[in-house]
């Protein structure tokens, strides 16, 4: 029986099918592996995205409050006396401004720097001897990792020509 030839011929062709479903079981399973690690890069992808999202509305609420401590200095500066409580409150501030540059939070001063509508919020205009230069800074802004996370809040000049 063996012998046969159309034995052998069926016995060949039957081998090349299955040798081609094993090929394209094969890629279906390359593909689908790959399918999956993209899946898990997404998910991780995500997952890094909603975590940045949320350290970001955290430090946006932490600037708040440095902000509000740089207006108690500046008051508490006024008026003589009152070391130890200065002493206290630039500490905790210090501390405040370590926690923000250890997480990469950069604070930037644009006072006497021309004006730049990316980084800075507008509230008042006054006379000045150069046009479009921040002469007062209310607020200063804040990057995180490059990104703006807080526009300064400034005062800018406009030259007044005769």
């Amino acid at each position: 029986m063996l012998n046969n030839p159309l034995i052998w011929l069926k016995i060949r062709k039957r081998v090349k099918f299955l040798n081609n479903k094993l090929l394209q079981s094969r890629e279906e399973y390359i593909r689908l592996l790959a399918d999956y690690d993209n899946y898990k890069k997404d998910v991780q992808r995500r997952i890094n995205e909603a975590k940045e999202s949320e350290r970001e509305k955290l430090f946006k609420e932490i600037i708040i409050i440095v902000d509000n401590f740089e207006r108690a200095l500046d008051y508490i500066n006024k008026f003589e006396g009152n070391e130890e409580l200065k002493r206290g409150i630039e500490m905790i501030y210090k501390q405040l401004m370590k926690f923000l540059n250890d997480n990469g939070i950069e604070q930037v001063s644009l006072k006497g720097k021309p004006f730049d509508p990316r980084l800075c919020e507008v509230l008042m205009v006054k006379e000045g001897e150069m046009d479009n230069y921040i002469i007062e800074e209310f607020e200063k802004a804040y990057l995180y990792k490059g990104k703006l996370l807080k526009p300064a809040r400034v005062v800018v000049s406009k030259k007044i020509t005769s």
